[in-house]
């Protein structure tokens, strides 16, 4: 049992992370005037990439990130505790 709500802590920590990193994503792109194409182009990668990280969906690598965040300008923290 306790397990169980330890795994469902987790998970649901590690969802509000994707979608805080989806909404910087987001919003970052829209201050720029940018269609999701142009920062799809911007960073080498296609708009439906582009498209599944802004829904949340996808598992994104640290170099697609690091990609993201120099083309809009971001410093991409990562941290382990």
């Amino acid at each position: 049992m306790q397990i169980d709500l330890l795994n469902s802590v987790e998970t649901f920590i590690a969802t509000l992370s994707e979608k805080e990193v989806a909404k910087t994503i987001i919003n970052q792109r829209i201050k720029r005037g940018w269609s999701q194409t142009k920062l799809a182009e911007a960073v080498g990668s296609r708009q439906p990439v582009i498209s599944r990280l802004e829904r949340g969906d996808g598992n994104p690598s640290l170099q697609t990130l690091h990609k993201i965040a120099k083309a809009l300008d971001l410093l991409l923290q990562v941290s382990m505790k």
